[in-house]
């Protein structure tokens, strides 16, 4: 079943037996996605690198991968299939009904937790298409992270930068330096992640939100991003350091960021706190 096409694959949703992970019957044993790449560039060698990327990570907040074909020129990937697809979708369309508040901040920590998993190994691994797009929800609407099999090459600090060929970043989710330097580190998805938290909590892009200077230090303003379909869900002390802590996130200078295991400590005491 053709699910969608990106720029770089197209993706179906099939189903295989839960034990021998051999295809099955449609509608019976496990569903899940295979993406099967349309105009393969990379050497097989590149190729059997980021496979090899791929079995090591395993975290409840990362889209599980399952397996792969490489037979002649039909490269594909599998993984676990996401029934609720994309956090984009459920913010920006009304295809779905509006998320609560609870459920966006559970999202929020739940994507938190899976950059954090990332950015924490012995190799530091920068997720460099991150966006609301490859968040996915599955069926109790649990948010996991895709496409975020691409890592640094050095076992080097947080700020190891990747080569500026193997990027690839959304419009509206750049980082100031990657525009100035064209390098993406560890902090670099921090304010990414700053960006996806305010689109969590507006229910729209960041760049419609216009957000001036002014509105920074003005409780007032800043709460007026919210969501109208939040509404009474939340107090507007806790509401406040949500948007506060979105911004920390997004600091010009990437230093000055916080790093994801912080944020998603502060994330849970947030949750925590009364509505």
């Amino acid at each position: 079943m053709f699910i969608g096409v990106g720029v770089m694959c197209q993706a179906f949703r099939a189903w295989i037996d839960e034990h021998t992970l051999i295809a099955s019957k449609p509608g019976s044993g496990m569903a899940v996605t295979v993406k099967k790449w349309s105009n393969f560039m990379e050497r097989p060698q590149d190729w059997l690198k980021k496979i090899d990327n791929l079995v090591q990570l395993r975290h409840p907040s990362l889209v599980s991968f399952i397996g792969y074909c490489t037979e002649e020129y039909n490269m594909m990937l599998v993984y676990e299939f996401m029934p609720h697809g994309r956090l984009s979708d459920h913010l920006f369309t009304t295809q779905y009904q509006s998320l609560p508040w609870a459920r966006r901040i559970k999202i929020a920590i739940d994507i938190a937790r899976g950059l954090s998993y990332l950015h924490e190994r012995d190799i530091p691994i920068i997720h460099r298409d991150f966006k609301t797009a490859n968040v996915l929800l599955d069926w109790e609407l649990n948010a996991k992270l895709s496409n975020y099999c691409y890592g640094t090459d050095d076992p080097t600090s947080e700020m190891t930068s990747i080569p500026t060929r193997q990027i690839f970043v959304s419009p509206g989710y750049t980082p100031p330096e990657y525009i100035s330097k064209g390098r993406l580190t560890t902090k670099s998805n921090a304010y990414t992640f700053g960006v996806v938290l305010l689109e969590l909590l507006s229910g729209t892009v960041v760049s419609n939100l216009n957000m001036e200077q002014s509105y920074f230090n003005k409780k007032s303003k800043l709460l007026q991003i919210l969501d109208i379909r939040l509404e009474g869900q939340y107090s507007r002390d806790t509401a406040y350091k949500v948007v506060k802590l979105a911004l920390k996130c997004q600091n010009m200078d990437p230093k000055s960021r916080p790093r994801m295991s912080d944020v998603v400590v502060a994330l849970e005491q947030l949750q925590l706190a009364r509505p």
